[in-house]
Order: C-alpha cells, then structure tokens, then sequence
C-alpha cells in the first residue's frame, strides 16, 4: 500500500504548476526528498514539454553576452517565435564564476561550465526555476594535478532518451608512450540519475585527431553528442553515443563534392570552408562558408554514414 501511495502521489505531482511543486516541498522530509529526486525531475521536464507549457525549451534560444562596463555574463532567453526576450540573468549568480560557457541545452536544462585556476565547475541549470544542480567533480575537474594533461578536451550535454537520463560527457586526448600510437582517449560520463561520474575506455584510438577546444561547441542529436574535428586532414563530425558508449567518426563531403566550379569562383581565394554544427530537426547540419555572402547547410543522415550527407539550403546575404 505504501508503495502506491507513492506512485499515485508522484503521479498526481506531475500534473500541478511549478508554483504548487515548489510550496509542497516543504510540506515534510519524504515530498522534500520526491520532489528532489532525479527520476522526478526528469519526469516534470518531459511533461512540461509535451503539453507545451509556456516554459524555456530546446525552440528557444538562449544568448550569452557580457555586460559593456564590468564584463559579466548575462544570460537571455529569447522567443523562437518572435525574438522577443523572455528572461535576462546573471550566470555568476548561479556558478560564482566570471567566466562561463554553455555547453548545451536539452528539454529546459542548460549544461554551464566555468573554469578557474585549473578547476573546472559543473552546472545544471533550469533558467524556469531558477534551480541548479552542482555536478559533482571528476578527475578532470580536480585539475592537471590529478589527470593528465589533455592536448584535445571536449565536453558535451544531452538526454540519453534509451536511459531517460542525462548526461555530462567529457571527451580527452592523451599522449601515452604504453600505447602503439603514442596517443590514447577516454570518455568521462556523468548521470544525473546516478548522480556520478564514469570512466568510459573509449574505442577510438586514432592520433590523427584535431579540434580547437575554444570554438568547439558540441550538438546532441538522438541520444549523440557531436563535435567538429579534424582527422587525417580532413573535416569530420567526432560523435559519441550516450547509450552505447561508442565513438563514431563521420567525414565531411569532400571538397569535390561540396563545391561546384561556379561556387569555387565566387572568392579569390576559395571558399573559407566549414563554420559549425547544429541540430536541425534531430540529425546534425553543418554550416559551409562559400564567400562573403554565400552559405550552404549541409544534413547528415545517418551518424557513420559519409554517403548521407544531404545540400539543403544556399543562404544568400544581400
């Protein structure tokens, strides 16, 4: 009987207003502690998104800037629909950082990291609630103290939709003189349903791998956290299945394929090649500099598979 006392009552707190939620937290230790948990959390998420709550979602886009005077960084959410800004905050309010970076957003939960003196800081955070969970650290975020120094480091967000979970990835490159290459890579995976970090042994074993850590941003797509490298001189997307705990390598469409002669003549120089990598309608799309004005989208079909890579879109800048 108590078993389903708790069921209906969870059943019956993922129906009421965030306000409501929030007021029962207080009314004793076992909702306090029901309310809290991940599997809820999750949950409540989902469903706000499914009935289309008027709520900060994946549509929506989110803007980091710094304020003109003292430099601080501000968040605003805007309306997908009419760009008008829903909410403003102060990100240092939450991390106690100056410096921060997104690293994703899935379904109302933004991921944010914020790096000093080596030690790197965690956050998941609800812009709509204004709650934040602070990840708890792993070797990397101790600092090159604990972990060896990483030549290629990545990180990644997403929801793992086979696990119902969400996940921290962080992807390193490091040079090794036990390995055959002189190189190996692993991946470091936080669960927030589990609430701990995993040491992933990653399959790929490849050194002819690079990435600008500065720029890169990752996508996740169906269960995949994606990022653009460069491997063996060629442009790839290095992608990372969340379930499967696999590394995936797709190339780019060569530059043959990408370009026809009359969009290799628009600069003198050529064309200044790929920019970056989003999500469009759950596949990963890459952005192609042709010229000055000039942009293809290029759509991957299948993650692994170099022959779906589909044109899209021309964009013309007048």
């Amino acid at each position: 009987m108590e078993h389903m006392h708790d069921e209906m009552l969870n059943d019956i707190m993922l129906k009421l207003p965030l306000k409501t939620v929030a007021r029962w937290k207080c009314v004793c230790k076992s909702w306090y502690s029901l309310l809290n948990s991940s599997d809820f959390i999750i949950q409540y998420l989902q469903l706000s998104n499914n009935k289309i709550r008027r709520n900060i979602n994946d549509h929506d886009l989110i803007l980091k800037f710094e304020t003109e005077n003292d430099y601080i960084d501000m968040i605003s959410i805007l309306s997908h629909e009419t760009l008008g800004v829903l909410d403003t905050q102060k990100l240092s309010t939450y991390t106690q950082q100056k410096y921060n970076q997104i690293q994703g957003c899935r379904n109302s939960v933004v991921c944010i990291t914020s790096d000093r003196q080596y030690t790197l800081k965690v956050l998941l955070w609800n812009p709509k609630t204004r709650q934040v969970k602070v990840v708890p650290k792993n070797s990397y975020c101790r600092g090159p103290s604990i972990m060896p120094h990483s030549y290629d480091t990545l990180f990644g967000f997403g929801f793992d939709d086979k696990n119902n979970d969400y996940k921290v990835v962080i992807f390193g490159g490091y040079p090794s003189s036990s390995h055959s290459n002189g190189f190996y890579y692993d991946v470091e995976v936080y669960s927030l349903k589990l609430d701990r970090w995993r040491l992933v042994r990653c399959n790929f074993k490849d050194r002819f791998l690079k990435v600008n850590t500065r720029r890169v941003v990752s996508t996740c797509t169906d269960g995949m956290c994606s990022w653009p490298v460069r491997h063996q001189r060629r442009e790839a997307i290095l992608s990372f299945d969340m379930s499967m705990e696999i590394i995936i390598l797709t190339p780019l469409p060569s530059r043959k394929k990408r370009y026809s002669a009359k969009e290799l003549l628009i600069s003198r120089n050529g064309p200044a090649g790929f920019v970056g990598i989003v999500d469009l309608n759950g596949h990963v799309a890459f952005f192609d500099h042709v010229g000055v004005n000039f942009y293809n989208i290029w759509w991957l079909g299948e993650i692994g598979v170099e022959d779906s890579w589909t044109k899209l879109f021309i964009i013309v800048f007048q």
